[in-house]
This record gives structure tokens, sequence and C-alpha cells, in this order.
């Protein structure tokens, strides 16, 4: 189950599980979405850095979700603030997120950024734009 944080519990409990990424500012002005596994916190993802006028956001993801689950999370951003690029920093060895965002539309922005998460944890940086989203997910529906 799907819920949207009302109150900053699951933009919290999002920051708790990578608290190196935003342990300094937080995330900012943000909307936060969680995933719930038997009343259980399985998933959140926080969507933040929005630029109007460059109609990109960043997207903050933990945990896990079905394919589904994460399309419908990714209505958020496309479908209804209509962000034309969404872009996410992976830790560089975290194969298997690279690998699920991948599945999902996402794709390398570009190469490898060093140290971006601090000494010797490099970043990938992966971005998907409306267009490709639209193509791919709405069809479904």
């Amino acid at each position: 189950m799907i819920v949207q944080d009302a109150g900053g519990a699951v933009a919290s409990w999002v920051q708790r599980q990578i608290p190196s990424l935003v342990a300094e500012t937080g995330f900012g002005p943000s909307v936060a979405f969680g995933v719930l596994r038997r009343g259980a916190p399985s998933g959140g993802c926080v969507f933040h850095g929005y630029y109007p006028a460059s109609s990109k956001m960043e997207v903050t993801w933990v945990g896990r979700c079905t394919r589904g689950e994460a399309r419908d999370l990714l209505r958020y951003p496309f479908g209804v603030m209509g962000v034309n690029l969404l872009w996410a920093a992976v830790l560089a060895e975290n194969w298997r997120v690279i690998r699920m965002a991948g599945r999902l539309g996402f794709q390398r922005a570009a190469g490898e950024q060093r140290h971006y998460f601090g000494p010797e944890r490099h970043a990938v940086i992966l971005s998907m734009t409306r267009g490709e989203w639209l193509a791919r997910h709405e069809r479904v529906n």
C-alpha cells in the first residue's frame, strides 16, 4: 500500500535509512510517499529539489516496492507535477538499484561521479524524461 507523507514521518524514515546523504540539510521542500507491508514501512521515496524553470526534480528512494508500486509513485512527478526530468544519484556499487531503475526506464545521465557521497563513495546519476515515462508506462493503463 502506498501512502502520502502527511507530517514528515516518511521523509524522516527515508533520511534515517541514508543519513549521510541529507544529514546536514534535510530534503528541503519535498513530497514523500511510503510503501507499507503489513503496516510497517517497506520503502519510501522523497521527491525534492524541484526547479520549476528547468522542470526537473530529484528523487531519493529507499527500500523495496513492486514494479507496479514504483510506476504508481512515478506518476507524482510526471503526471501530477508535470516535471520534464526526474533524476537520482545512486551509489555506484548498488547494482541492484541501478538495474531496477533501468527496468523502470531510467538511464545513465552521466559517467560515474567520483566521491559524490564522500571519500571513495562514488555515484551514478540516473534520469528519465516525462516523454520516456509516458511512452513506457502510460500505455499500460
